[in-house]
């Protein structure tokens, strides 16, 4: 009991701490968004010949407030877990009459709400001031699964986040750790249309496997429910399924890996499996396989290859295993590269025999 009491006047403190940050960032997302909704115009006409006129009635912009939340999303995890990337204060965090657990559950509930809360001003202000629009003709109603939707995808993307910015021991580590591990789906799926020719997917599906690919596939499709449209390609069961499941196993991993947490690693080099350890050989390897054995592409990505590697140990010469690991991404690289070009060799047409009667 004593313990839950603590907990709760430390979550009290920490959002009184950061409440100052959450109406700034509430006022620079609100104001730009209803500020554009107040003057756009509602309905385009387009000229088509003399005197004749095309209309088309304008997106409600919807988007502009999602892409404001996938940047919270990323802000919030550098703003609340960098304590643990400088050793003078990670040391006094750890030192706090608290577990750990409870330490990081706080942080992540105060990150949350840096991203929900001005996500939920901006959406409903802009939301009034088109309900406010004399002659609006959208679909008002539909901004309110829109937003239960933004804060799924929120909560998602948020938990991806924390546990990939908490894998670094420097900030920008965790920054590259973020970008990095954002594309590798799609880099997966653009390997196997290459290897395939197979060009099904289409593009909502494959950047819907961005890990902030949600908003802006899901913002685009409510955008024409609330023109009118009565059905959206664009929202697959498929969209919500891999977002959800990223985010669980993107908490999980999170929580599971608190125990690890050593405060004498602040500040070192970030030697976690989920770092560059995966993201250089993964990237080399993706970049060199779709380079059409073009050298100079292949020279592009060695530099490249060694240059994160010199970013990853902070110096400029590396131990043997780190040039194996480099040269087997390259081996693994040129092979897929290989496979490639293979399956999409021509195939040779029969000549069909003559008979002679």
């Amino acid at each position: 009991m004593r313990e839950t009491k603590v907990t709760f006047k430390y979550l009290c403190y920490e959002i009184k701490k950061s409440l100052w940050a959450i109406v700034v960032l509430s006022a620079l997302c609100t104001l730009p968004y209803v500020a554009m909704l107040a003057s756009m115009s509602m309905i385009i006409r387009v000229p088509v010949g003399d005197g004749v006129y095309d209309t088309y009635l304008s997106g409600p912009n919807v988007e502009m407030v999602f892409v404001e939340l996938a940047v919270l999303c990323y802000l919030a995890p550098m703003f609340v877990y960098s304590f643990k990337m400088n050793k003078r204060s990670v040391d006094a965090y750890y030192s706090l009459p608290i577990k750990r657990e409870k330490l990081y559950l706080v942080k992540t509930v105060v990150g949350l709400l840096i991203a929900f809360v001005p996500f939920t001003v901006a959406h409903f202000a802009g939301m009034l001031t088109l309900a406010l629009r004399p002659d609006n003709p959208y679909r008002m109603v539909m901004y309110i699964p829109a937003y239960f939707g933004g804060l799924l995808f929120g909560l998602c993307l948020y938990g991806v986040n924390a546990f990939l910015y908490t894998r670094a021991n420097r900030m920008i580590d965790g920054v590259v750790f973020m970008i990095g591990y954002a594309f590798i789906a799609p880099f997966c799926i653009m390997y196997y249309e290459e290897v395939s020719s197979n060009y099904t997917i289409l593009w909502y599906e494959e950047s819907a496997t961005i890990t902030f690919g949600a908003f802006t596939v899901f913002p685009g499709a409510m955008s024409q429910y609330m023109r009118g449209f009565q059905t959206v390609r664009q929202l697959t069961p498929f969209l919500f399924i891999y977002h959800v499941v990223l985010g669980a196993v993107g908490y999980l991993l999170f929580f599971v890996f608190l125990k690890k947490e050593k405060g004498e690693n602040a500040e070192q080099v970030s030697e976690s499996w989920f770092g560059y350890k995966v993201l250089i050989p993964f990237y080399v390897a993706m970049f060199l396989a779709l380079s059409e054995f073009e050298f100079g592409a292949i020279c592009v990505v060695l530099v490249g290859g060694i240059v994160a590697l010199i970013v990853y140990r902070q110096k400029f010469i590396f131990s043997w295993k780190w040039w194996v690991m480099l040269a087997g991404a390259v081996c693994i690289g040129l092979l897929l590269c290989g496979m490639i070009e293979l399956m999409n060799l021509p195939v040779a047409t029969p000549i069909p025999e003559t008979y002679h009667s």
